[in-house]
């Protein structure tokens, strides 16, 4: 019986994996000690699981945190378009690009800057692309009325060729009888001419001496005498007027060539600019639906923009309407100081789409009646504003420069000096003093005078 006991314990020593070394002990021995480490291992397994809610826990701000950061990313436009320029007067405008820059926080002077709210975000985007539409709109019209100024030239070119290629008929038609006449007058007083030369080849010598032998008395000596110094007087007359009636044909045949000539160049000309008046015509009907479809999309994009004002938070709202940090540097003496005084004017006055003042502006439309106001012409849009005088880095920015934002060239503001600029943001904010670098992703600037 106790053979089998030992047997028992040393299988049981195999079975759990022990060491040969373990199975030398007294099994009486052997079994509290294997049996005591179970609670010593099952007590960590709490000690373990104790960490984990700790790193859940920090990690948990990191991952809602970053939100904010993308959203406002994201806000910026990805794709942009450029616009048409159906002019062939008017510039084309720069390519489009595609850019991801965030977009611009408005801030009240005073009040620390936020992140933007969805409402906001959805605001900044609509504006911009309201800016853009607004801009096309008003390259759309210009075009138009490039057009039609020109269709109106080429019809009243036209019209005087048509008038010129008739009075050339005219005159051909006055020219042609005038050779005639010459012609048949030349060809009489030839033939008068003709019979007098026959005659003097014949013999008959039209003088005095032949008329004393041919003579029966005095008196008929005088009278014949008489007749043949006149009849030789005419002679000599006729040939002179004979002569001169061979070169006025001749030269009424050479006018009559030219005004053949000038009707034939007129009236190709005349056709040529009544193609062209009708080419201008219908360019300019095509202007005119082309502007209707940029006015079209500029309300809808203006629909866009007041509808997100409408459910902007008073807090964003307040964002929106404040005029800007005050500002008061010295400005430049000259057009581009006297330009930004009269911008530093208008402050507080409303956004409208297309509007140039006095009452209401919108960015190129404040930037172009700037400059009017000192006598300096710049054109409408931002698209050509920035090709407007000289280019200007970053970092020689001063009063006046144009700064032209967005790949797009969407927006544009008027420098203060190397920090501020003056502007007219968009729907629902008033002409406003900001940041330059905070306005959005500069494009171009562009020094104008000075």
């Amino acid at each position: 019986m106790r053979g089998l006991v030992v047997v028992a314990v040393v299988a049981v020593v195999l079975v759990s994996g022990a060491p040969a070394s373990l199975a030398q002990p007294d099994p009486s021995s052997a079994v509290p000690t294997t049996t005591t480490p179970p609670p010593v291992t099952t007590t960590p397994p709490p000690v373990t699981t104790t960490p984990p809610p700790v790193t859940t826990t920090t990690t948990a701000p990191p991952t809602t945190t970053p939100p904010p950061v993308v959203t406002t990313t994201t806000t910026s436009p990805t794709t942009t378009t450029p616009p048409s320029n159906g002019t062939g007067t008017t510039t084309t405008p720069p390519t489009s690009s595609t850019t991801t820059a965030p977009l611009p926080t408005p801030t009240v002077p005073g009040v620390p800057a936020v992140p933007n709210t969805t409402e906001m975000t959805k605001y900044l985007e609509a504006s911009q692309a309201a800016a853009r539409a607004n801009q096309d709109a008003l390259t759309a019209q210009q075009n138009l009325t490039d057009k039609r100024e020109a269709a109106d030239k080429a019809t009243t070119a036209a019209s005087n060729s048509r008038q010129a290629a008739d009075d050339a008929v005219k005159a051909e038609e006055a020219a042609k009888t005038i050779e005639i006449r010459a012609h048949a007058q030349a060809i009489t007083l030839q033939a008068e001419v003709d019979s007098l030369v026959e005659i003097t080849f014949k013999g008959l010598r039209l003088n005095g001496l032949a008329a004393v032998f041919s003579s029966d008395s005095p008196e008929e000596y005088l009278d014949a005498a008489m007749i043949m110094d006149v009849y030789a007087e005419r002679h000599g007359e006729m040939v002179r007027t004979a002569q001169q009636a061979a070169d006025d044909a001749l030269d009424a045949q050479k006018k009559a060539k030219e005004a053949r000539d000038q009707v034939e160049a007129t009236s190709k000309k005349a056709e040529e600019d009544r193609v062209t008046a009708q080419r201008l015509a219908d360019e300019a009907a095509a202007a005119v639906t082309l502007a209707e479809q940029r006015k079209t999309s500029l309300d809808g994009k203006s629909g866009d923009v007041k509808q997100a004002l409408g459910v902007l938070s008073p807090a964003d709202l307040a964002r929106l309407t404040n005029t800007g940090p005050s500002i008061n540097v010295p400005l430049p003496t000259g057009a581009a100081g006297d330009a930004v005084k009269f911008a530093m004017a208008q402050l507080g006055k409303p956004y409208v789409w297309g509007a140039v003042g006095p009452d209401t502006y919108d960015c190129s439309g404040l930037m172009q009646t700037a400059y009017k106001s000192v006598g300096v012409s710049i054109p409408r849009t931002t698209y050509v504003q920035a090709l407007a005088g000289n280019a200007v880095p970053r970092d020689q920015v001063k009063a006046g420069d144009l700064i032209l934002y967005y790949a797009d060239l969407g927006h544009v503001a008027m420098a203060i000096d190397g920090t501020y600029a003056v502007h007219a943001p968009t729907a629902g904010e008033p002409v406003k003093v900001s940041l330059i670098n905070a306005i959005g992703p500069i494009a171009t600037i562009r020094r104008v005078t000075g």
